[in-house]
């Protein structure tokens, strides 16, 4: 059977600095108007751009099953001390289509340890209204009350947990037929087919002895979305060989033609009792170069390409990027979404402060920050496919004219001053 899985709206409460905020794709796949499922996300800095990308990554990581790090209680705002994020997706099993939804709540401890409180896991067939709540997990004094579909099920006693109790594989053995597929299908799709660019794979390539390759790659039955190597060599199996050669070909061919004489290559040294030596190069001219000596932008490329090699390809992949012209020169980054724009099958998430893709996608393929947390994002309004969206936004900042002001405004006098305060040797 046909499994397509689109995300459809994000919606999050006490995410960092956004009080609340929503978006929605707008999904050119699934609707009849043309452009493929992106969303672009732009504004000034701290404005909550990134809270949307750790609300995902959030997403993903209960929905495969795994612990939240402890990266995550921090992510939820001090003062409200609880964080809520919905997810709703359309899934689509052959010809019958449902909508999932995925309610969860976080709280935090007063040593910020951070536990999931309440997770509601709904769903309703395309044409209806109403979700149906399937699976329900609540605390409750140290117990965590499950119920299926409005029927007590049972009452786990675990310590505050990291992880979902409706991932879990305890809860899962209950469901069976059409709810069993539908679980399933949304359990795999978190754990394989959402990829993440956020600031820890950027600073895995800058400060450490570690590149993510990120790909979506199945083979012989086993599928491999993120493969870290090491800079210099890497000693692998058999099957992370046929892997890693598999995903860097790929990468290699797109990179090529982006970068015109540039491949992306290995030197593979002998096997050893450790595993196959393989070490990530490029090849420029006949000039053979490690990887970790290149340059940012190179590296940054690199990161990117498969991601989008996977979700350009995939109806089923999201690929979420933070800073996506972050070491790309502006004119290459037009191009790329130029041709995403039109062809890409998948969905793409991404933050960007360089304004160029505004000129290449519609509106609806937008969305803007505002200076009110608890409207953080805005779709503008009085914009048309005709209008150049990047002159109108900067007017937008300037004259306003929005239904929330898009830019917290700042004073050059004030800055000026403030260099000047800065340069002022103290004084005792």
């Amino acid at each position: 059977m046909h499994v397509k899985i689109r995300i459809q709206t994000i919606e999050i409460n006490h995410i960092k600095n956004v009080g609340y905020g929503k978006v929605t794709f707008q999904d050119g796949n699934l609707v009849s108007t043309s452009g493929a499922s992106i969303l672009g996300v732009f504004g000034q800095n701290g404005s909550g751009k990134t809270a949307l990308l750790d609300s995902l990554l959030l997403y993903r990581t209960l929905l495969s099953g795994e612990a939240l790090d402890a990266y995550s209680a921090y992510l939820i705002n001090l003062e409200e001390k609880e964080a809520i994020v919905n997810v709703t997706s359309r899934l689509s099993l052959g010809d019958e289509h449902y909508f999932v939804h995925y309610h969860f709540k976080l709280g935090t401890s007063s040593t910020r340890h951070v536990f999931v409180t309440d997770e509601t896991l709904s769903y309703h067939l395309e044409g209806e209204k109403r979700f149906k709540p399937l699976l329900k997990a609540t605390l409750n004094h140290h117990l965590i009350h499950v119920e299926h579909l409005d029927q007590f099920l049972v009452s786990l006693n675990p310590p505050k947990s990291t992880r979902s109790t409706l991932f879990s594989p305890e809860v899962g053995r209950v469901l069976e037929g059409r709810e069993k597929v539908l679980y399933e299908a949304l359990k795999a799709y978190g754990k394989d087919n959402i990829l993440i660019i956020n600031q820890f794979s950027n600073r895995d390539f800058r400060t450490k002895d570690v590149f993510p390759l990120i790909y979506h790659v199945a083979m012989n039955g086993y599928q491999k979305s993120v493969m870290k190597v090491r800079y210099g060599i890497n000693y692998l199996n058999e099957d992370e060989l046929a892997i890693f050669k598999t995903i860097v070909g790929k990468i290699s061919l797109l990179l090529n033609n982006i970068i015109p004489g540039i491949a992306l290559q290995y030197l593979e040294g002998k096997k050893t009792k450790r595993g196959y030596q393989v070490e990530l190069v490029t090849k420029r001219n006949q000039v053979i170069l490690p990887l970790k000596y290149e340059s940012i932008g190179v590296k940054k490329l690199v990161l990117v390409i498969g991601a989008l090699i996977s979700m350009y390809n995939s109806h089923n992949v999201i690929v979420a990027i933070d800073e996506i012209d972050a070491g790309i020169f502006e004119y290459l980054l037009g191009e790329i979404f130029l041709v995403l724009k039109e062809e890409a099958k998948g969905q793409l998430l991404f933050t960007s402060h360089n304004l160029r893709p505004l000129e290449i996608l519609n509106p609806y393929q937008v969305v803007f920050t505002t200076a009110n947390p608890l409207a953080r994002y805005l779709v503008m309004t009085k914009t048309s496919k005709k209008i150049n969206l990047r002159d109108f936004y900067l007017r937008s900042i300037e004259l306003g004219g929005q239904k929330e002001n898009v830019y917290t405004s700042t004073d050059p006098f004030e800055i000026s001053r403030a260099f000047r305060l800065a340069g002022r040797d103290d004084e005792k």
